[in-house]
């Protein structure tokens, strides 16, 4: 029996099950452990965890029947064994060995996650102790503890995820189901069977729902969720097929993805505005499936919220609906044929990946109403030059423009007060920000790790932005088979300085041309290509990519 390597030999990817080795010590060069590399391997008494592990995937050792210590080496900087229960760093449990056979454990109080199928098959178990430390107890982590007649939930729990406690001894015991089809554990809704049917009003004093609860309900037909709960979890409705109506509260704040998929008789839903984060929950509903609610084919709109993107069908330029609240998370995210985005004054918030690997966007509008940029919104955005950040921006998230390798200037308002790890790593081009505050101002933003790009380049206090006041027009526009011409006038009631940018596209985007001019009132333009559908022009401040006017748009 051999053990599987990847072929560099770097991650672990399966442990033979019918080895009879009773311990095993993990080689120094592995850096990574594969989902379910251990799983069923009965043999297993004692796992060595050697320095170079960095990666444990998501139920490595369940279901490992014998295996009942975890060691780990002293230099390993990820993972750590505390009386043979496997951590990382401190504050994720990742496996306890179910080979034990203690009947009590309490969770150290710097456990912050209980990682997937954590205590999975552990039967020998009747008390765990939760502390009010942990916040996320992950997918089947208390699956099949079969002697686990009850268990105390904290209140700051956030998330529980699919299965969590299915075939426990809570799971199993009939009297703990509200009519026979829906488990509730102390003020949480845990799981309805798929036998529920009609109309079902969540108990008032619910504090949120676990991931998947109503999953496969497919006679289900009306929801009321209750005041209090403040997301609708991951696949929590997926596949409900009879339903049609959901009453969501003002205490909702998050949409999870996929909690809707495959509602494929939902043909509306009220979304409060209480809401700022929704992910991938609408895909195959009956608004999805309704093709008046797509812009163009390619934009969905469900109520006031941008809800998801049909990525291969957007190219070139697209300015957001009016009205338009949130933008879902990741909704742009690999459009890499969008150049141009503009977002409108509706939206407050630019959600987590928004735009995330749009290679091609060299241009994005964010309103002065945004207050928020979250995690990654436009990281990896290579064509994106120049930007400038709204006026009451209050956070750049982590990762904001991680990877935006030819960003070489940013526009930062004084109300900015966190910038979060990696906004501006691997910014390697950037070497002006422009800050409107003071060098005491800057001095008081919270700018957290690797944001040296951002530390190192010339940073401009108390910066004036140019109101773009100068109006742009053309006139004897003329296109010949390889060239285009025309006259453009710059009105102005100040001085003008600046670069003149001259840029011709067609209609998927691709700019075959570009060119600059010294800025004048009257400048007689001439593109040495035709092959183009509109051009654009701007106005720049001298030496930046900091607009001065609005864009003109020349259509041929």
């Amino acid at each position: 029996y051999n053990v599987g390597w990847s072929n560099d030999e770097y991650s672990l990817i399966q442990y033979p099950r019918g080895k009879t080795d009773e311990t095993f010590t993990v080689p120094n060069d592995v850096w990574y452990i594969e989902m379910d590399a251990f799983y069923k391997c009965n043999n297993l008494v004692s796992v060595t965890i050697s320095e170079s592990v960095e990666t444990i995937d998501y139920g490595a050792f369940a279901y490992c029947e014998n295996l009942t210590n975890f060691y780990v080496d002293d230099g390993n900087e990820c993972y750590s064994a505390v009386e043979g229960i496997l951590f990382e760093y401190d504050y994720m449990l990742v496996h306890y060995p179910i080979g034990r056979t203690n009947t009590s454990y309490t969770i150290p109080n710097s456990v912050e996650i209980i990682s997937t199928s954590a205590f999975a098959g552990e039967d020998d178990l009747t008390d765990i102790v939760i502390p009010d430390s942990v916040t996320d107890i992950y997918d089947k982590a208390f699956n099949s503890c079969t002697g686990l007649d009850s268990i105390s939930i904290p209140n700051g729990i956030e998330t529980i995820g699919y299965k969590a406690f299915y075939n426990t001894g809570v799971w199993n015991n009939a009297s703990n189901w509200e009519n026979g089809n829906v488990l509730y554990m102390d003020n949480y809704l845990i799981s309805a069977d798929e036998s529920l049917s009609g109309s079902y009003e969540i108990r008032k004093g619910t504090k949120f729902m676990a991931d998947g609860t109503f999953r496969g309900c497919v006679d289900l037909t009306d929801v009321a969720i209750s005041e209090g709960i403040t997301k609708i979890s991951c696949d929590a409705f997926y596949n409900c097929d009879s339903l049609v109506s959901v009453s969501i509260p003002d205490s909702v704040t998050a949409i999870e993805d996929y909690a809707f998929s495959g509602c494929s008789r939902l043909k509306s839903i009220s979304i409060p505005d209480t809401v700022t984060y929704i992910g991938d929950a609408f895909y195959n509903t009956g608004m999805w499936r309704d093709d008046s609610n797509w812009d163009n084919d390619t934009v969905l709109y469900i109520d006031n919220i941008l809800a998801s993107v049909r990525k291969s069908n957007l190219s070139g330029e697209y300015t957001i609906r009016q009205g338009t609240r949130l933008i879902a998370y990741s909704a742009f995210s690999n459009c890499s044929n969008l150049t141009s985005v503009v977002i409108p004054e509706s939206v407050t918030i630019i959600s987590g990946y928004a735009f995330k690997n749009c290679k091609n966007l060299v241009n994005v509008e964010i309103p002065d109403t945004v207050t928020t940029i979250e995690r990654a919104a436009f990281g990896d955005c290579n064509g994106l030059e120049s930007v400038k950040l709204p006026e009451n921006l209050e956070k750049i998230g982590r990762m904001a423009f991680d990877y935006c390798e030819n960003l070489k200037s940013v526009e930062i308002s004084n109300n900015v007060e966190l910038i979060e790890a990696s906004a501006f790593n691997h910014c390697e081009s950037l070497t002006d920000v422009y800050y409107t505050g003071t060098e005491e101002e800057w001095n008081l933003i919270d700018i957290r790790k690797y944001n040296d790009c951002l530390l190192n380049a010339n940073i401009i206090f108390n910066y004036k932005p140019s109101e773009p006041s100068e109006v742009l027009s053309a006139s004897n526009i003329v296109k010949g088979t390889s060239s285009v011409t025309f006259d453009l006038s710059i009105s102005t009631n100040k001085d003008l300085t600046g670069n003149i940018i001259v840029s011709l596209y067609k209609k998927d985007g691709t700019l075959p041309k570009i060119v600059f001019y010294p800025v004048a009132s009257k400048v007689n333009v001439k593109l040495d290509s035709a092959d183009g559908d509109y051009i654009k022009v701007m106005l720049l401040e001298y030496g930046t990519w900091i607009p001065l006017s609005e864009f003109l748009r020349i259509d041929l």
